[in-house]
């Protein structure tokens, strides 16, 4: 009798685990939503690659669901099924025309970064959910510009001894939005999950599909930290992932003024915190540092 007990405990158990993932995929399309923000109160996280979460994880009767390019949901977590729905959320922006040749191209390259030996070269993210922003308002010669590219550096994470392959990589996003009454407001644009290389200086330009012009009124750029590309393969002494986005002195160009923040994507009230008050408090020292952020425009 009792192997076939062990047999039934062990069905039931599966089924329980089985019962509590949940998966989350487009309402038209079917296909999986990855790493989706899941929000409670103040607490947050994100699900896997595969769009998948463990309802055990929401500590809340009650919580919303949300993904760059999709509505927001709220859910009573006793009523949630094995597979949940989004819809897509219509993005509205100017219709814009343009007819581009290379010589129409405008190259803005990354401030110049802070050298290793000087104070605050890269801002340290250290937190699932963790942002560094740029907030850009254009010069007068460059207002209503469409944006057609971002290009954002990153310094090497020195700290993660851990990690025996230094080819880990770390999931970010990248998002645009408008501002009103100097917050966030508008989404403008969401890309997909983009790898970067942590462990080694790393570029990556991001392509930003449909024309955005670069508004009068400032634009927010977002750098959201989502997680390593691989987590199931990493050590069990490994938690959280770690990004460094170089910074640099020289913020403002003839280009656009430029103002930076930091916040956790993850807590619903997040605060914008200006980064240098937060050097200020880390360090006790005046530094003026910016995220390096470099962008095409097209004329």
């Amino acid at each position: 009798m009792r192997e076939p007990l062990i047999v039934l405990i062990g069905m039931i158990l599966s089924l329980e685990v089985h019962a509590q993932q949940v998966v989350i995929k487009d309402s038209i399309s079917k296909q999986p939503l990855s790493f989706s923000t899941i929000r409670y109160g103040e607490n947050g996280f994100y699900t896997d690659k595969n769009g998948s979460f463990n309802l055990k994880n929401v500590d809340s009767p009650t919580f919303t669901i949300s993904s760059v390019g999709y509505k927001d949901k709220e859910f009573k977590k006793s009523k949630v099924k094995e597979v949940i729905y989004l819809p897509p959320r219509a993005i509205h922006l100017k219709e814009v025309s343009i007819t581009v040749k290379k010589s129409e191209v405008i190259e803005i390259k990354p401030g110049r970064k802070v050298f290793w030996s000087s104070d605050m070269s890269n801002w340290l993210l250290h937190k699932k959910g963790e942002e560094i922003i740029a907030v850009l308002h254009p010069t007068d010669n460059y207002k209503n510009m469409p944006i057609k590219k971002v290009r954002l550096n990153f310094d090497k994470v020195k700290e993660r001894k851990a990690l025996k392959n230094k080819n880990t990589k770390i999931f970010i996003r990248l998002k645009l939005f408008d501002l009103k009454d100097s917050k966030l407001d508008n989404l403008l644009f969401g890309s997909s999950p983009i790898p970067v290389n942590s462990y080694a200086e790393d570029e990556i330009n991001i392509d930003v599909d449909d024309p955005i012009l670069f508004n009068p009124d400032g634009i927010a750029f977002v750098v959201e930290m989502i997680d390593f590309e691989d987590r199931e393969n990493l050590p069990g002494t490994v938690n959280e992932p770690l990004l460094r986005p170089a910074l640099t002195m020289r913020g403002d160009n003839k280009y656009f003024s430029t103002k930076s923040y930091i916040k956790n994507g993850l807590e619903k009230s997040g605060e914008l915190i200006p980064i240098n008050k937060r050097i200020l408090k880390f360090t006790g020292k005046k530094l003026d540092r910016n995220l390096s952020i470099g962008l095409e425009l097209m004329k």
